[in-house]
């Protein structure tokens, strides 16, 4: 966070980016960005269920079995 709030400031005095930011100027900041993909990476965005692929009679995961259905 800190890390973050220093990139911010430096690029508001450096006048790279107004107050409140746009959008645009947002993906010029390097640190937002990389926190922004982290944070996709790790808690996916997306609103569907994605299935699983099994093979036939199903397979062992965390000690319990998943079977086809």
């Amino acid at each position: 966070m800190k890390a973050l709030k220093d990139e911010i400031e430096s690029m508001e005095k450096e006048g790279k980016i107004s107050n409140p930011v746009t959008f645009t100027e947002a993906q010029q900041v390097p640190y937002l960005q990389a926190a922004i993909k982290e944070g996709l990476r790790t808690h996916t965005a997306t609103g569907l269920p994605l299935g699983r692929v099994m093979p036939p009679g199903g397979k062992m995961i965390a000690g319990r079995r998943s079977l086809k259905e």
